[in-house]
């Protein structure tokens, strides 16, 4: 069961160079049921180019893979567990992943968000930040999709 809650709507936008048109604005109301997909991918891509810190869950300061999907959700008006693990034991399990489902790679060390098109925004390392990368990246094994819906 998904819980709203309310989020400050801050953020900063540092090197993101990559905008999707049809993103809608997070300055939205929160996820209705039938629009929080959209809404979490509009997160998504308004998160690229923020720092990865380990443990961090904001924009501002960095964030690491768990902390960038919670903010992304957030902004969407929905609540996660903080951690990988957290969301592996609560969320539904699907075979395949569709827009702001969260893909859990390398046993759930490291979490992204997919937004389409083979294509998923996570916060990945200290040195890339947060970055679009194919679903079929070679660093990343997929363990699981988990969905939103």
């Amino acid at each position: 069961t998904w819980q709203a809650q309310s989020s400050s709507g801050q953020q900063t936008s540092q090197g993101n160079t990559q905008v999707a048109s049809s993103a809608p604005s997070q300055e939205e109301s929160p996820a209705s049921n039938s629009g929080g997909n959209g809404s979490i991918v509009g997160a998504a891509y308004a998160g690229l180019g923020n720092p990865y810190v380990l443990g961090g869950t904001s924009p501002s300061s960095g964030w690491d893979c768990s902390g960038f999907i919670n903010w992304a959700y957030n902004q969407a008006g929905l609540s996660l567990p903080r951690t990988t693990y957290g969301m592996m034991a609560s969320m539904r399990q699907v075979s395949s992943p569709s827009p702001g489902d969260i893909v859990i790679q390398n046993g759930g060390s490291h979490a992204g968000i997919y937004v389409g098109n083979g294509q998923i925004i996570g916060a990945n390392n200290p040195r890339v930040g947060t970055i679009q990368y194919p679903l079929d990246s070679p660093y990343w094994t997929n363990t699981m999709y988990l969905s939103v819906n």
